[in-house]
């Protein structure tokens, strides 16, 4: 991170969470120079990826956590 990068963390931090997000949002948008389409081949390969994880929950060797845990943890440490 950059000096200047660094002095606006101080600034940006009290800022009410829907301001960071619609900040973050911006700054995401502003270096997603990205393809308009995705790359050939991209979705069949998220299709195996969506397979194998449907089947390692479905099998047991991935176990999910549940979403009030997951939201909790998240406004634990965040808002």
């Amino acid at each position: 991170m950059t000096a200047v990068a660094a002095k606006l963390l101080p600034l940006l931090e009290p800022l009410e969470v829907s301001d960071r997000a619609e900040l973050a949002a911006w700054l995401i948008h502003s270096i997603d120079d990205g393809p308009e389409e995705p790359a050939e081949g991209y979705e069949e390969a998220w299709d195996k990826v969506i397979e194998r994880r449907s089947e390692e929950i479905r099998s047991g060797v991935a176990v999910g956590i549940p979403a009030e845990e997951v939201f909790a943890e998240i406004r634990r440490k965040y808002l």
